[in-house]
């Protein structure tokens, strides 16, 4: 079992299997689950955690140059109409498991993702909830919650894009092109034009 995990894992490191399994399986829902089992690491699997933390900054570097690389292809999106992206603001970096960018709205969010999701690039919604609209979660908050519109509008608008490894350089060309493509057309003509066959190049 233990095998079939991380065979699992690191397959799901590929965009292409990602974006097929995450369909599958609906992965990225919110779910609470006070029974959700808490379990000791298993000791088995020291000796491969230590391995991962021995590479742990080479790693961490990878993903560094990968969303940076993204943020500059993705650069001449940003503005009114178009992509909210973090932006560094000083020579330290934090380390984007997943490169998040804001869209105008959820249809134009939903209408990216499905064309991305199409063309096997591994995209997410990340957060398709609020904490407060997760269900069974309420009566656990405490009294007198405001409203949260700010977090509600970020679920709604939010788009995540891989950056592992295994997403190569034209992997991120092809992210681009079909985000330009998706929000300068209408929401029905921008998911038409872009699923029409292609091949996935290296």
């Amino acid at each position: 079992m233990d095998v079939a995990r991380l065979a699992g894992f690191a397959l799901l490191q590929h965009p292409v299997p990602f974006s097929v399994v995450r369909r599958v399986l609906e992965l990225g829902t919110t779910v609470y689950d006070p029974a959700f089992p808490r379990d000791r690491y298993p000791e088995r699997l020291a000796p491969l955690a230590l391995a991962l933390l021995e590479r742990l900054d080479a790693l961490n570097r990878n993903r560094v140059q990968r969303a940076r690389f993204i943020r500059e292809r993705l650069g001449h999106l940003e503005g009114e109409g178009g992509l909210l992206f973090p932006r560094s603001t000083s020579d330290e970096e934090g380390v984007a498991l997943r490169f998040p960018l804001l869209l105008p709205d959820r249809a134009r969010r939903d209408v990216v993702l499905a064309v991305l999701d199409r063309a096997g690039l591994g995209a997410s919604a990340s957060y398709p909830r609020a904490l407060q609209d997760v269900a069974g979660i309420r009566p656990h908050l405490a009294p007198g919650v405001d409203p949260t519109p700010g977090s509600a509008d970020i679920a709604d608008r939010i788009l995540t894009l891989p950056t592992h490894a295994a997403v190569t350089d034209r992997d991120v060309d092809r992210m681009a092109s079909l985000l330009e493509i998706g929000l300068a057309a209408r929401p029905g003509a921008a998911l038409a034009a872009t699923t029409a066959p292609h091949s996935r190049r290296g």
